[in-house]
């Protein structure tokens, strides 16, 4: 399970660095998470 989070966690950071203008958006899901 956790493995499973980390894996995701970091496919949201990938997105987030090549959308760069969806920062606040990712910002926000973390924070839901």
């Amino acid at each position: 399970m956790t493995k499973y989070n980390t894996l995701f966690k970091q496919q949201v950071i990938e997105f987030d660095l090549q959308n760069g203008k969806n920062r606040s958006l990712t910002r926000r899901y973390f924070q839901l998470a």
